[in-house]
């Protein structure tokens, strides 16, 4: 037991260590980036874009932290959960632009609902939606071996083009660029947060985001389906000896992937911010956003929380040091590289592990010797 504990221990250290080298390797880019491009100006807008603007205006900062983490909160532990089966679900992108469809549509149009059922009901929905959405990539994986990176792509497509021809359709909206605003009693509740945080938009989205990531905590480590999601993500062909149905565990990790990224749609779109939904060109960046946070994360759903604030911190500096003279373009790839390089955290849990290997064969050398 204590070598199992002890274990335990050191895989969770060496996830952390790996998860916060990743992201310190991504800040000295965007230092080198910063450098590149305007070099008077790049160690103000660096410990601009590292303090997250909290030194400019603490309270707004700290809300909008807050309320930027909410979706993406969701889609990185979507992903996590999705990962855990062994299942890369790439489908993030139209998952989440139809959960923020549904939401949208029903917190407009669903009048009749009296009180708080106004914004739950449509958070229910999107969530529905989106789980709706990645069945049939998860029932061609299980059933027909389909591969599931090329499915969820497609379906990816398919969303986008099917939520812009529903915008452009009047029957639904006014406009045909971009849906309506929420009415405000169909908005998400601010709990105070507004006044707390005064000119940020911070709302009930980010406790509903973090109690749901607790939720998926406990679900994976502490119950039945949770154990047979990690078995099959570690070995499928095992499962099948041990009664494991793998093919329901596939189908049903991915429809709760999906349900999570959608319901993180919905949470941006109804936090009552006045923006709506306009015509894409291209996939909405949550849902590969989402991916990275998982993997920076470590898969873990609790994980994900810090993941996402770190995120959400980074994203809301990245706004302010274009007081510094940075344009716009250069703040997105200066937060888009430390975004996608905590991909280097599996390389470098991958040399973590390396290295404990060696000790642990270099360890039985020397009590083989002294035996």
């Amino acid at each position: 037991m204590l070598k199992k504990s002890r274990k335990l221990n050191t895989d969770s250290l060496a996830k952390l260590s790996a998860s916060v080298l990743a992201a310190l390797v991504g800040l000295l880019l965007a230092l080198i980036i910063l450098l590149v491009c305007d070099a008077k100006n790049a160690m103000p807008g660096f410990l601009t874009l590292i303090t997250g603007g909290i030194r400019k205006e603490p309270l707004k900062a700290i809300g909008e932290i807050l309320y930027q983490a909410t979706p993406i909160m969701m889609c990185g532990a979507g992903i996590a959960v999705a990962f855990k089966a062994s299942v890369f679900n790439i489908g993030g992108g139209g998952q989440f632009l139809i959960g923020a469809f549904v939401g949208i549509y029903g917190a407009i149009k669903w009048e009749f609902l009296p009180g708080p059922l106004r914004w739950i009901v449509p958070l229910i929905a999107a969530a529905l939606s989106g789980a709706l959405w990645a069945f049939l990539p998860g029932v061609l994986k299980a059933f027909r071996n389909v591969n599931i990176i090329i499915s969820t792509i497609m379906m990816n497509y398919l969303a986008r083009y099917m939520v812009n021809s529903l915008i452009k359709a009047t029957i639904f909206f006014s406009a045909k660029s971009e849906t309506q605003a929420i009415p405000a009693e169909a908005t998400l509740p601010r709990l105070g947060l507004d006044k707390l945080f005064p000119g940020s938009s911070a709302n009930i989205g980010i406790f509903i985001s973090i109690a749901i990531c607790i939720l998926i905590w406990v679900i994976i480590n502490k119950t039945t389906f949770g154990y047979e999601l990690r078995a099959c993500g570690l070995n499928d062909s095992a499962c099948k000896y041990a009664g494991i149905k793998e093919k329901r565990t596939i189908v049903v990790s991915i429809m709760i992937s999906g349900a999570l990224i959608a319901l993180g749609g919905a949470l941006m779109y109804m936090a009552g911010t006045g923006k709506g939904i306009k015509v894409y060109d291209t996939q909405p960046a949550e849902g590969f956003t989402g991916i990275s946070i998982s993997v920076l994360a470590g898969n873990s759903p609790l994980g994900v929380i810090l993941s996402a604030l770190f995120i959400a911190f980074l994203t809301v500096g990245g706004q302010y040091i274009q007081s510094h003279g940075f344009v716009k373009e250069i703040v997105n790839i200066v937060t888009s590289s430390v975004i996608y390089l905590s991909a280097f955290t599996l390389l470098i849990r991958i040399w973590f592990d390396t290295m404990a290997r060696k000790r642990q064969a270099k360890h039985i050398q020397h009590t083989e010797k002294g035996e």
